[in-house]
């Protein structure tokens, strides 16, 4: 998957892990998709930082991706949304049913308290319990970027992230 006014996907071979057409980034070929786009705004047409998460219980597979602007500290405008589908080459849709790549997605995490412009979305387990990790830009450290999680929960087929933010406190900086 790549990334810009388009996230672009393709199907891996399952044994050696190559492009299944053996052709790199080859958008007219047919293994390449483009899966999603940004909000399509006047100005603002970024989309990036894609991951898809299959998950056997709902029978989806979800596409996590970020809009706004990263890197600026307590400027960024990050978000992180999220569609699904039923093929990991999708078409993409949010809880409405927009497609992904008409400016779809349902909005999973975005700037609230401290936590300023979360993006870059990962999935992992432990146990019975799912995770959603993630960088944001910490307020309390002069915009300086960080790293958290939240627990993960499903509901109706759609993730839901846990109120309470896992990040370490100010005074274990040192």
């Amino acid at each position: 998957m790549t990334g810009g006014g388009r996230i672009i996907g393709t199907e891996l071979d399952p044994t050696t892990y190559m492009q299944k057409d053996g052709e790199w980034f080859d958008k007219e070929g047919d293994y390449w998709k483009e899966l999603a786009t940004g909000p399509n705004t006047e100005d603002d047409n970024w989309v990036e930082a894609a991951y898809i998460h299959p998950n056997p219980q709902t029978g989806y597979y979800y596409l996590f991706v970020n809009w706004g602007a990263c890197c600026s500290g307590v400027d960024s405008t990050y978000e992180i949304l999220v569609g699904r589908s039923t093929n990991p080459m999708g078409p993409f849709v949010d809880k409405t049913g927009t497609d992904m790549m008409v400016g779809g997605g349902t909005k999973l995490a975005q700037t609230k308290k401290i936590v300023i412009g979360p993006g870059h979305a990962s999935v992992w387990e432990k146990g019975t319990k799912q995770f959603f990790a993630f960088h944001y830009y910490d307020e309390r450290r002069e915009g300086n970027s960080w790293i958290a999680e939240r627990q993960l929960k499903w509901k109706n087929g759609w993730p839901k992230l846990r109120r309470k933010t896992i990040a370490f406190p100010k005074n274990k900086l040192n």
